[in-house]
């Protein structure tokens, strides 16, 4: 008998430890996920900036069109800076003073044609705030040659939140299965 109880916690280990293993995978495979839609959300927007809020004879910055697709935005506190090929920002014209450059290490990569998407924690450029946030540069050349750099800032919050929600059920699954 003892030795029927003695498997019995055994298999039941061997189950709780898959299920842990299998749940630490699917959390970070689903947080890498979540990451990289809000990153390929942002490059989206970015994308239509480039195309649309530019015009492509004068290269001038239509800045009515960025304020729309702010405001159509706002659920998702999606803003957007552009910044010039000195790296000093020329949209949004702010009374608070300069908005911050971009980093040097994230500006050689745009110098050099890449894209660079990072999560820091940063000052909002809208509301002055320090926070988590997810920023999405795209360059945009003309003949080889850097124009401006279009960046999109988003909250970390959205993604934390979906992140929480997924482990959250996750956890009642779990429990609900052993």
């Amino acid at each position: 008998m003892k030795m029927l109880y003695q498997q019995l916690i055994g298999f039941f280990s061997v189950i709780m430890v898959t299920l842990v293993i299998v749940s630490i995978l699917f959390i970070r495979s689903t947080t890498n996920t979540v990451w990289e839609n809000g990153f390929k959300q942002l490059e989206q927007y970015t994308d239509v900036l480039k195309n649309n809020a530019v015009d492509e004879n004068t290269y001038v910055i239509n800045a009515r069109f960025i304020q729309n697709a702010e405001e159509i935005l706002s659920d998702q506190h999606v803003h957007f800076v552009i910044y010039d090929a000195n790296n000093v920002a020329k949209y949004p014209v702010s009374q608070k003073g300069q908005m911050p450059a971009i980093k040097a290490s994230y500006w050689k990569k745009l110098k050099q044609g890449a894209a660079v998407a990072v999560p820091e924690m940063m000052t909002n450029p809208i509301s002055g705030h320090a926070q988590s946030m997810t920023i999405y540069y795209q360059p945009v050349f003309l003949s080889e040659k850097l124009l401006f750099v279009i960046a999109a800032f988003a909250p970390v919050e959205q993604i934390q939140s979906s992140i929480s929600k997924t482990e959250h059920n996750l956890l009642i699954a779990f429990v609900l299965s052993t």
